[in-house]
């Protein structure tokens, strides 16, 4: 009370104030400083919350699938033996354009990189493809680039699988802006010659998207894949079910798939795919059990292709 009263005094009698008016500024300010104090500590806190501590140059926290592999350790059955992994993908949402909102501009990808990985994952589930594979423990999301992918070859403590090469196979990218439908997912390709350069222990070969649908109208990209020596084919999946048709087959950044029932048969993705050889390139599928026979269907009528299932 002293203190407002000398507050007020103070007010009073620099500018000339009435008591009553010198008090009530005191206490505007007081009001002022407990608001501006209030906000404070809400600010920092919503920081804490929300961002990681990797902005502050710290280890970040791990992604919610990190987190539910970390609950077991085993080593491996049989560590001298040689493995190549013929399958694996690699990525960063950070980087590698998935064709999400989070890459229209740079301040939505800084905001979006700023964020804790558990919140990255609970925003992502609004995204393309995102939601179905692994909803909160998308691997969409995870930052899984030469470090985590070795890491994940060595094992906890080195006790890990021999593992001595690898193929990459295409996680979805796509690139913004551009007109021609075929080339908005070659960049990836780059990326993953580009990790291998990096790490030269992984990404041996590269398998990445053709969307074949597109009948001979995706050469281009064919052509583009040629240049780079470390593609050795493509891959435009075959799976399909009904009800959960993002979840089957590859998605483009307006949620739509590139598959539908009995693309093996259609006269465009027939039109496509009799290109493959023509570059010398595998194809490579994922599918489910009802369009085994499509797959065995495109094997006899294609003999010089190479098919991997």
């Amino acid at each position: 009370a002293r203190l407002g009263l000398r507050g007020a005094a103070r007010c009073r009698g620099r500018i000339g104030l009435s008591e009553t008016a010198a008090r009530r500024m005191a206490t505007c300010r007081r009001v002022s400083c407990g608001a501006t104090v209030a906000f404070l500590a809400w600010f920092v806190k919503a920081c804490v919350d929300n961002f990681s501590r990797s902005i502050l140059g710290l280890e970040r926290e791990l992604y919610p699938l990190e987190e539910w592999v970390l609950q077991y350790d085993e080593d491996a059955v049989d560590p001298d033996i040689a493995i190549f992994d013929p399958h694996h993908h690699a990525g960063s949402a950070w980087t590698w354009e998935k064709g999400w909102p989070v890459h229209d501009n740079i301040l939505s990808l800084a905001w979006w990189c700023a964020l804790k990985p558990s919140l990255q994952d609970a925003y992502a589930v609004q995204f393309p493809g995102a939601k179905e594979l692994g909803g909160v423990r998308s691997p969409m999301v995870l930052h899984y680039e030469g470090e985590e992918i070795l890491a994940d070859m060595r094992g906890p403590g080195g006790r890990g699988h021999n593992v001595v090469g690898s193929i990459f196979l295409d996680h979805g990218w796509v690139s913004k802006g551009v007109d021609q439908e075929c080339m908005k997912p070659v960049k990836e390709a780059d990326a993953a010659a580009d990790l291998h350069r990096r790490y030269p222990q992984i990404i041996n070969g590269i398998i990445p998207f053709a969307n074949l649908s597109l009948g001979a109208e995706v050469e281009p990209a064919l052509q583009y894949y040629k240049k780079n020596p470390l593609v050795v084919g493509v891959r435009h999946s075959l799976a399909w079910a009904e009800g959960i048709a993002r979840l089957a087959g590859d998605v483009n950044e307006k949620g739509e798939v590139n598959a539908r029932t009995m693309t093996a048969y259609d006269a465009k993705f027939r039109e496509g795919f009799a290109l493959i050889s023509k570059y010398g390139f595998t194809y490579d599928s994922w599918l489910f059990h009802m369009q085994v026979d499509e797959f065995a269907d495109l094997a006899r009528d294609f003999p010089n292709t190479t098919m991997i299932l």
